[in-house]
């Protein structure tokens, strides 16, 4: 419905009423201490004051109208309309616990770092919380600035994980026994050692070929060239696969 000088008196005159009849009478008689008692209360305070009374534009008591039009009217829906508070919430980590108006309340330890649904009835004093379409948690609500609200099983499968050894490696005590008995270092001594040297020229790449003076002018694959199939070597890698005089034929 358009927001028009017309219209607006429709939606807001209601609102009137209610302000002037039934929130007085609430406050003569008292504030209801649940949601099912106002339900109650207004309903009875419809059926008294409004649906007895001719509605001034079709000049019929609803009451008398809603019976004549109650054949046309379709069922209402089988399910229930939800009006629960409905939020999503990131679990904590690595502790398993979800903040909700200040206090943090468990859920199962593997849903660490997820997101999941936190759910609250309306005038239930319980929160629930959802994760992949089910139940994982029921709380009881406590006051703002309680101290977290652990569920028993959640504790315990909280501090079965904390203590559980991790497959990372640990340190491991070594005795000074075991230290005398390991095996002892190479040691060379002292004086000179012939070590072969290297072919520099291997090194000079160039056309794709080592320069290790392959007669055929096709790379060995021993350095940085490529296989005899054409395929480059990986640069580093000294792959041998077998030997064919001088050189290395991968």
């Amino acid at each position: 419905m358009q927001s028009t000088g017309h219209s607006k008196g429709k939606i807001e005159r209601p609102f009137g009423e209610l302000k002037s009849s039934l929130m007085e009478e609430l406050a003569a008689v008292g504030a209801p201490g649940s949601i099912a008692e106002l339900n109650a209360r207004a309903a009875a305070w419809l059926a008294a004051e409004v649906h007895t009374r001719p509605h001034r534009v079709t000049g019929v008591p609803p009451a008398i109208r809603l019976e004549a039009e109650r054949p046309l009217l379709a069922p209402l829906p089988r399910i229930r309309y939800d009006t629960a508070l409905v939020e999503p919430r990131r679990v904590g980590a690595p502790v398993p616990l979800v903040e909700v108006d200040g206090v943090f309340y468990s859920v199962p330890p593997s849903l660490v770092g997820t997101t999941v649904e936190v759910r609250l009835p309306v005038d239930a004093g319980v929160l629930q919380i959802r994760a992949h379409g089910s139940v994982v948690a029921t709380h009881d609500l406590a006051p703002p600035g309680s101290p977290p609200v652990w569920d028993p099983a959640h504790r315990r499968a909280a501090e079965a994980m904390a203590l559980a050894p991790h497959a990372r490696p640990r340190l491991t005590l070594v005795t000074r026994d075991e230290i005398h008995h390991q095996e002892p270092p190479l040691e060379l001594g002292d004086g000179d050692y012939e070590v072969e040297v290297p072919d520099l020229a291997c090194y000079e790449l160039g056309n794709g070929a080592c320069g290790c003076g392959s007669r055929s002018g096709e790379p060995c694959g021993l350095h940085f060239g490529k296989t005899q199939s054409g395929r480059p070597n990986p640069a580093g890698m000294l792959t041998k696969a077998r030997q064919d005089g001088d050189h290395w034929i991968l």
